[in-house]
């Protein structure tokens, strides 16, 4: 017989074992080597089929009785459910969408994710990894799919999240081939791998990347260039697209722990710096330095020893959190 505990974990255990089996790229990045050869699928089909698990997770989990549960559980539980809550509300404003820009994307996650996040000590290793690139032009079409249906949509980027992507793109694929990050792998390779079957991998590896990612890249490049750029929002914040507003405050439901609006965050920030202000101008006028924060900062440029009793201070408190458990 089951007890609610048992119930917990293995829904915990089937969630996560379920996240990283959709999600191969967080799976790499976790040290969960099986999906190695894969790439998220990041098609509108592929959401619409996760919403559906997802749907089914929250009811397992609400179905079982957290006050059976022993208190360490019964958080996980609570944690659980606010997580697939959370995804549920945040669905349905499909931010895959925008899956795009220039601090986040493929066109700067495929060098981190086969350089610094895959496992090169066996022959599958580099197999798998041939695999992927030979997968990646794939995922960089779904990236212009999702941008398209975005457009259809007017769930759009503004042009200040996406205005260096080309160029950024044109960095990835004008790189020399031989110093290229997506060959990196082979500078790391062990000694147990014989150098007939590294040169036969770095081959292909080669051929796969001129022939098929590079012209997949650029296709994209000339997409975001050409017809994207002409169908972006009007405006930097996302209340300037459809259902904005309650977007704005889905993200901040996710990142706190307690209701606020924006205005309240905003009033609340605007009565934090004017705190710390009136602190600042306090000190400074016990140390005899300006009444104004331009007067204070000017007298600080000029006084070298403050900037000598700054180091040794952030030395000794280095010192400090080095030595001390």
């Amino acid at each position: 017989m089951f007890t609610s505990d048992d119930l917990v974990l293995s829904l915990c255990d089937e969630v996560w074992k379920w996240r990283l089996k959709e999600s191969p790229e967080l799976a790499s990045f976790c040290g969960i080597h099986e999906y190695d050869d894969l790439w998220d699928d990041i098609s509108a089909e592929a959401y619409t089929r996760r919403e559906k698990c997802v749907q089914d997770f929250l009811a397992k989990a609400v179905a079982i009785d957290i006050s059976s549960c022993s208190d360490k559980v019964a958080l996980s539980l609570t944690l659980l459910i606010d997580d697939i809550q959370s995804y549920l509300k945040g669905s349905h404003f499909k931010s895959y969408l925008m899956p795009i820009n220039y601090l986040e994307g493929i066109h700067n996650d495929c060098n981190q994710i086969i350089a610094s996040y895959m496992n090169y000590k066996t022959k599958e290793d580099f197999q798998k990894y041939v695999r992927r690139l030979e997968n990646l032009p794939k995922r960089i079409a779904q990236v212009e799919e999702a941008l398209r249906q975005g457009v259809r949509e007017e769930i759009v980027q503004h042009s200040a999240s996406v205005a260096k992507v080309p160029s950024q793109i044109d960095e990835l694929i004008h790189i020399p081939l031989e110093s290229h990050e997506l060959l990196k792998p082979f500078t790391k390779a062990p000694e147990s791998i014989s150098k007939t079957d590294l040169d036969e991998f770095k081959s292909k590896a080669k051929e796969v990347l001129t022939s098929q990612v590079f012209p997949a890249f650029q296709k994209l490049k000339n997409y975001i260039e050409n017809e994207y750029f002409h169908n972006l929002r009007p405006n930097e914040g996302i209340s300037s697209i459809k259902d904005g507003d309650q977007w704005y405050q889905q993200c901040l439901d996710y990142h706190l722990s307690c209701f606020m609006t924006p205005q309240q965050i905003h009033d609340l920030g605007l009565k934090e710096v004017a705190r710390i202000e009136e602190q600042i101008l306090k000190l400074a006028e016990a140390e005899g330095l300006g009444q104004t924060l331009p007067d204070i900062l000017a007298e600080i440029k000029k006084d070298r020893t403050i900037f000598l009793l700054l180091r040794k201070k952030f030395w000794s408190l280095l010192e400090t959190c080095a030595t001390t458990k």
